[in-house]
């Protein structure tokens, strides 16, 4: 018996034969099941199937990051002096307020895979502005719940002690990662407040799905034997859950 080719819609699984009607490659099953991934798919719509990118810091952000950058906090002065990202990508740290607007164009000269490294490390800055009280109204989007997330993964598949069961993940980029980083950034989006139209219920419902599903991206990576793309997708959901657990 021949097997279904069908895609799975990138909200449910469900097999299906449809598709967004924009980008022509993310399945999906139903209107509903595009409403719930609406807030954070118009950016992966726009972007070449199998690639996972940040979308752009909003106007409020860039704001929010000039304000840090200017800010008097100690704590705030020896994050910006720590960091190392932007200068890696050749951005000085005289030019960030400039960096900052170049960040928040839909498109921008600055070249994937250092603009979303360097957008992964602004969302850590403005989740410091939070945690320091310096800006309360910050709030964390999808994307940079994703983008913390990301940093995290990242940097603890280089952790020795998961380092020795990843080997082939020693210098993994966001395009090793793709399939589980688009289901981590699928839950963040099913998990965000902003998300309307829909009961309690189902939304717990879907966020336990999505959190399931970030596993089960492992069958999407290409990087490494079948037991490495295991234990990366399983690292990814554990590291999804401490956030949840911590109320990050």
């Amino acid at each position: 018996m021949a097997t279904s080719q069908l895609p799975e819609c990138r909200a449910c699984d469900r097999e299906t034969p449809l598709h967004c009607a924009s980008c022509h490659h993310t399945p999906y099953c139903s209107v509903v099941c595009s409403q719930l991934l609406a807030a954070t798919h118009p950016w992966v719509c726009a972007q070449p199937g199998g690639t996972f990118t940040f979308a752009p810091l909003t106007g409020a952000e860039a704001a929010q990051l000039k304000l840090a950058y200017t800010s008097s906090n100690v704590d705030m002065k020896g994050l910006w002096q720590a960091t190392t990202v932007m200068q890696e990508h050749g951005w000085q740290h005289s030019d960030f307020p400039a960096l900052f607007d170049k960040l928040a164009l839909g498109t921008s000269d600055i070249a994937e895979p250092g603009r979303s490294a360097m957008l992964v490390e602004l969302h850590f800055f403005l989740l410091n502005m939070r945690n320091l009280q310096l800006a309360p109204g910050v709030v964390l989007s999808p994307w940079g719940y994703t983008a913390l997330t990301t940093r995290w993964i990242l940097d603890g598949l280089r952790v020795p002690t998961n380092a020795a069961n990843v080997p082939s993940y020693e210098s993994a980029t966001l395009a090793d990662l793709a399939p589980v980083l688009h289901r981590v950034l699928n839950y963040w989006t099913i998990a965000s407040p902003s998300l309307s139209g829909f009961t309690k219920m189902g939304i717990k419902r879907a966020q336990k799905l999505a959190l399931a599903r970030i596993e089960a991206a492992s069958q999407g990576l290409s990087l490494g034997s079948a037991a490495e793309q295991r234990f990366v997708a399983s690292y990814a959901r554990q590291v999804v859950q401490v956030f949840v657990q911590k109320k990050v």
